[in-house]
């Protein structure tokens, strides 16, 4: 069932890992110019914490790789 309507709202929603979604938020700092020089639109981010993720950026968007595999960056060992 869509998160969306267990909320019972009606505004998309969007679900992703702490480390894609800490890479869309690095990448919208990148296009305002905090913290790193604006243009660097292309970067892998690697969180470390209870496990590892990857959030991969390219042009300034978050890629998840083919449609329904959601895998794009992801650390394999």
């Amino acid at each position: 069932m869509a998160i969306a309507s267990l909320l019972r709202i009606e505004v998309p929603v969007v679900v992703e890992n702490n480390a894609t979604a800490a890479a869309i938020y690095e990448a919208q700092r990148r296009r305002r110019g905090e913290g790193v020089k604006r243009g660097a639109t292309d970067f892998v981010l690697v969180r470390a914490g209870t496990g590892i993720g990857v959030g991969l950026v390219l042009g300034g968007e978050a890629y998840r790789g083919t449609r329904g595999a959601d895998l794009a960056g992801e650390f394999a060992t």
